[in-house]
């Protein structure tokens, strides 16, 4: 998933990596099977969970449960 910004009100699951130019916002989990990539903010209403890797330059916000299978980049 490749995009500018994405903002959706249930949970995604993407096979792939995410890489958002700015905001990921969800109402619910996310999950990814690759890496999390954003140069904004994420907020996830619930867990968020990255099968490799996650990178943001904004704050992290979860509502549940973090897990990345390899590191966690907050800046």
């Amino acid at each position: 998933l490749s995009a500018d910004a994405f903002v959706y009100a249930g949970s995604i699951e993407v096979r792939g990596e995410v890489d958002v130019e700015s905001n990921v916002r969800t109402g619910g989990s996310l999950r990814a099977g690759g890496s999390i990539r954003t140069g904004g903010a994420i907020s996830v209403g619930n867990d968020l969970h990255a099968g490799a890797g996650l990178r943001t330059l904004g704050p992290l916000r979860t509502g549940g449960h973090l897990v990345s299978d390899w590191s966690v980049e907050v800046h």
